[in-house]
C-alpha cells in the first residue's frame, strides 16, 4: 500500500504523543493537515504551504556519529532524504529509498532504531527554494526524520555515490534539537 494522508496524520499524531512540547514548532504542518487538499499532503505538487518529505538520521555502527551530505546548491549539510514516490510503501520506506539513491547504501543494510520503525525522531520544517523548471514556487518541506543504523562498512558506497559526505559527532549534528534527541537514544 502506498503512502496516504492517513499515514501522515497518524505519524504526526504519534510523534506529538512522544514530543508534546513540539506542537508550536510544527504548527505550519498541523495547519496544513487540517485543510482539505486536492492531492495528498505527501504530494510534491502541493506547494501551499508545502509537502511532507522523509530523511534518514543514519547512525554509524558505534552510534556516535550521524551521516550528513553536502548540498552544493544551498552550501550546507543536509540529511539524506527527499520526496515521497508513488512506489513507497510508507514514509520510512521513502527515507530508506532516498538514502539508497543518494548514498548507494542499500535499504537491506540499514535497520530502524528500536522504537522508531514507524515514528520519526524529529520533524523539521525547511524552506525549499522551488523550481522554475518544474513550475514550483518556494514552499516548505515538512521533513520526517527517521533514525536508522548500519553495521556495514559503507565507506566505499558513499565514496562512489555522495560527492561530499561527513559523519558528524552527535553533539555537532544540526539543528541542536536533533543532537539532543540523538544523545537521548
Amino acid at each position: 500500500m502506498a503512502v496516504t494522508d492517513a499515514e501522515v496524520h497518524g505519524t504526526v499524531q504519534g510523534y506529538l504523543r512522544r514530543f508534546p512540547g513540539e506542537a508550536d514548532r510544527i504548527r505550519p504542518l498541523l495547519e496544513a493537515m487540517r485543510e482539505p487538499r486536492p492531492t495528498g499532503l505527501y504530494s510534491r505538487a502541493l506547494t501551499d504551504p508545502g509537502h511532507v518529505t522523509a530523511s534518514v538520521l543514519l547512525l554509524d555502527p558505534d552510534g556516535r556519529h550521524v551521516l550528513y551530505l553536502m548540498d552544493d546548491k544551498r552550501e550546507r549539510w543536509l540529511l539524506p532524504g527527499g520526496h515521497v514516490s508513488v512506489d513507497d510503501l510508507s514514509l520510512s520506506d521513502t527515507a530508506r529509498r532516498e538514502l539508497a539513491e543518494e548514498t548507494g547504501i542499500p535499504a537491506a543494510q540499514v535497520t530502524a532504531w528500536p522504537g522508531h520503525t514507524s515514528l520519526p525522531l524529529d520533524i523539521g520544517l525547511r524552506r525549499a527554494s522551488g523550481s522554475k523548471k518544474r513550475g514550483e514556487p518556494p514552499h516548505l518541506h515538512f521533513d520526517l526524520r527517521y533514525p536508522m543504523t548500519t553495521d556495514a562498512d559503507v565507506s566505499h558506497l558513499l565514496a562512489d555515490h555522495a560527492a561530499c559526505y561527513r559523519w558528524m559527532p552527535l553533539a555537532a549534528a544540526p539543528p541542536v534539537r536533533i543532537a539532543a534527541k540523538l544523545a537521548a537514544l
